[in-house]
């Protein structure tokens, strides 16, 4: 008894924090002049009852009441973590569920239907597993030799099998024997088996796979960084086609194009989807959040650009999204490399928040409640335990 009055008690104590924190941001919006106290509770209020699991914090952060920010967006047109979820699991089938959650098995049948992407070189995992002629190593010692070896093709990146939102992403640029030492990118030296020794490599494990090399059209944009596009396909009865898209071009030295918030730096782009033209940018998040700047590190106008290799980006899903006919709902990340079109990975369930942040538009549009009237329940596992 006295252990679940502790839960509770702990439970309490996190919903207190979260109102504080909440509150002083409602505080912090009022004096700044951005939306009267008022208004946001009434937002707030007309969220909840709309049904669409947008979060306080996603209120907040996302400044979902800014008219500069969404012009003439409806506050009921706004979807959260919830939504997404909500509609992932009315458009998407849970038994394909692994296939995507799981890189090595998407890699896999990403090599299989011939589907441009990263080669991956290795990977390391806690348990025997076979992937064709990709070595899984469970032995630090063996990962090691191959990580010395000539099969280990540099640059390459070091990544979870199972992750997000970059988190434990590193970028290797090479080996050094002297001091068998790792080169990471930014030129700081790691000890080759103290790097391996930090890896978490549960039943999931990490891969290593082959970095892309951007294509020459972006080195005026963004340096010696990969660019690449998000994209939400829709996959009916016939075809897929793009709902929605956005360009995420990152800083000149990052390793990675997320957003994350726009705590990195990086940029994001809506795209125009017939004609790959730029129509709007953004940077940064909350406050400091621009609108059409110009690249930070040299000066570009994204603003007008056309996407480099945006109708073989096209081309290339609409083949590619007809593999994984169980999702109705796919999020797409396409690398936009010297190869041409390339893809990262492939998302069952990817966040909404960047395409509503990138077009300043509410994801909940006309065209998908049209969409989800149509296949709803179609192809999910589980839509039951998310009723409308």
């Amino acid at each position: 008894m006295a252990l679940k009055v502790m839960g509770a008690s702990g439970f309490l104590r996190r919903g207190y924090r979260r109102l504080a924190t909440n509150l002083r941001d409602m505080s912090t919006i009022h004096s700044a002049g951005k939306r009267k106290l008022w208004a946001q509770l009434s937002d707030i209020i007309r969220l909840k009852i709309h049904g669409n699991g947008v979060k306080v914090k996603e209120y907040l952060g996302q400044e979902m009441f800014s008219d500069d920010l969404y012009p003439g967006a409806s506050i009921a047109s706004f979807g959260g973590i919830h939504f997404k979820e909500r509609v992932h699991a009315c458009l998407n089938n849970i038994r394909w569920e692994g296939m995507v959650t799981d890189k090595l098995i998407q890699y896999t049948l990403l090599k299989q239907y011939d589907i441009p992407h990263p080669p991956v070189l290795a990977a390391a995992s806690s348990r025997e597993r076979n992937c064709g002629d990709i070595p899984v190593f469970t032995d630090i010692n063996a990962l090691a030799e191959f990580l010395r070896g000539d099969k280990a093709r540099y640059p390459m990146y070091c990544k979870p099998v199972k992750g997000y939102s970059a988190r434990d992403i590193n970028k290797l640029i090479g080996y050094e024997a002297e001091t068998d030492s790792l080169v990471l990118h930014g030129g700081a030296r790691v000890s080759l088996l103290g790097f391996l020794g930090d890896l978490k490599a549960d039943e999931w494990g990490f891969l290593f796979q082959e970095a892309a090399k951007p294509a020459n059209d972006t080195a005026p944009i963004c340096g010696d960084a990969v660019s690449g596009c998000r994209i939400i396909m829709l996959l009916d009865n016939d075809s897929a086609y793009p709902f929605r898209a956005t360009w995420k071009v990152p800083l000149a030295d990052s390793i990675v194009d997320n957003y994350v918030s726009g705590s990195l730096g990086n940029l994001m782009c809506d795209i125009d989807l017939g004609s790959g033209l730029v129509k709007r940018v953004i940077c940064g998040t909350g406050s400091s959040l621009k609108i059409n700047p110009l690249h930070p590190d040299t000066g570009y106008q994204l603003l007008g650009t056309t996407v480099p290799q945006w109708h073989e980006i096209l081309q290339m899903l609409s083949r590619a999204a007809l593999c994984f006919p169980g999702f109705r709902w796919q999020h797409w990340d396409i690398g936009i490399s010297v190869a041409g079109p390339v893809v990262f990975e492939l998302n069952s369930a990817g966040n909404v928040d960047i395409m509503q942040l990138s077009s300043g538009k509410g994801i909940d549009d006309p065209q998908l409640q049209e969409f989800l009237g149509n296949f709803a329940g179609t192809e999910a596992g589980y839509s039951h335990l998310f009723p409308r």
